[in-house]
């Protein structure tokens, strides 16, 4: 509840033309209200378990989750992924080096 009104001044920011203010209120509130809520399901998993409904229904979510995460496709695209986030790694790494190596060449004032 704290954190719904960050929506309509996410979207008022973003009316007024400040555009990347409004997206990053939206995104952090957004993030942080999915952290808050994940935390809170781990701490009530248990008690929350005990509620058959709620039990089956979990147990049907993991059945899918795991069932989407064993196939193939989410293999490749997985695999993927780590490729791109290496080869960026070591871009940004070579990037950095040669700005350094430019500061430590050029003359002093």
């Amino acid at each position: 509840m704290i954190l719904e009104p960050l929506k309509p001044i996410s979207l008022y920011l973003m009316g007024v033309g400040d555009v990347t203010l409004g997206m990053t209120v939206l995104v952090v509130g957004e993030l942080l209200k999915l952290v808050l809520i994940e935390r809170l399901f781990n701490l009530s998993r248990d008690k929350l378990m005990a509620i058959p409904a709620f039990a089956w229904t979990y147990g049907k979510y993991r059945q899918v989750k795991d069932w989407i995460v064993s196939s193939e496709a989410w293999q490749y695209v997985r695999r993927w992924s780590r490729i791109t986030r290496c080869t960026v790694r070591r871009y940004m790494r070579t990037l950095r080096a040669s700005r350094n190596s430019r500061r430590l060449l050029s003359p002093s004032r």
